[in-house]
């Protein structure tokens, strides 16, 4: 059994599930007190076209994660069923389900074309969208894996199968007005409804920096040539998110200190290292 948010982690995508279907690439995001908000919905901001979003369904990550089958603790599930569905009203019997599986279809990775999005940058005129864009607080969603089916295999305390009926399937999954549901032969519970399950996003500063550096080269100014810059390698990892998001709350971020004794021993070991 895998881990969905290790997985998602490993192949750079922020595991931050968006119940809107709309809330796509494009789509400005920031935190407040916390819980994240959207500052900019889908192309309010950053049209398409220009920045045309193209759909992959053969992007590197997409394999892996078709293949496995994630498991869930109990509390898991239900956090993740929450954040699908975009409540936490979800009517799952706990005295009759103790853990879930899950399996993905219908992957694709929905990506905007670094390249076209820079020079759309440059271009940007002074306004409230160049202000929210280029906020270093604010994230840009510039990717997004999403799916399009969730096979979910409820289980029980001995760990067999929980059979549920369609008129169950349907009242557990209520909240998702337009999702298809289905039931197998062996009681699995298919939710047909696209959902984005992780994020590739660029901080305002990175989105600066790329369009300071494309205007740069364009005017002379620079003697490097200007390359798109490269989806991942320019992403906000998982845990600079999860600082934006401690620092909304007004936390202060731990910083461990060394001792003088202790930093003295480390260089000495490491001279003793070298002379070796």
């Amino acid at each position: 059994m895998a881990d969905l948010d290790k997985v998602l982690k490993q192949k750079g995508y922020v595991p931050l599930p968006l119940p809107s279907q709309k809330r796509g690439p494009t789509t400005i995001f920031s935190f407040h007190n916390g819980q994240m908000i959207i500052v900019r919905n889908a192309h309010t901001c950053l049209p398409d076209p220009p920045n045309n979003v193209t759909e992959d369904p053969s992007a590197d990550a997409i394999e892996v994660v078709r293949k496995s089958e994630f498991s869930f603790s109990l509390k898991g599930i239900l956090g993740f069923l929450a954040k699908m569905l975009g409540t936490a009203n979800v009517n799952l019997d706990v005295s009759k389900v103790a853990s879930a599986t899950l399996n993905l279809g219908g992957l694709s990775q929905h990506t905007i074309q670094t390249g076209t999005l820079v020079d759309y940058l440059v271009s940007l005129p002074p306004s409230t969208c160049r202000r929210d864009i280029f906020d270093k607080n604010n994230l840009t969603i510039v990717a997004a894996l999403q799916a399009n089916s969730f096979t979910y295999t409820f289980k029980n305390s001995s760990g067999a199968t929980v059979a549920f009926s369609l008129p169950e399937a349907k009242e557990l999954f209520q909240a998702d007005a337009s999702a298809k549901i289905s039931v197998t032969a062996e009681g699995k519970v298919v939710v047909e409804s696209p959902r984005f399950i992780g994020i590739v996003a660029w901080d305002g500063k990175k989105m600066q920096d790329a369009a300071t550096k494309a205007r740069n080269y364009s005017r002379g100014r620079s003697l490097v040539s200007f390359k798109a810059p490269d989806l991942f390698r320019n992403a906000t990892t998982p845990a600079e998110v999860s600082m934006i998001q401690a620092a909304s709350l007004g936390v202060p971020l731990r910083v461990r200190t060394v001792s003088p004794a202790k930093s003295r021993r480390v260089r000495l070991r490491r001279r003793k290292t070298v002379r070796a």
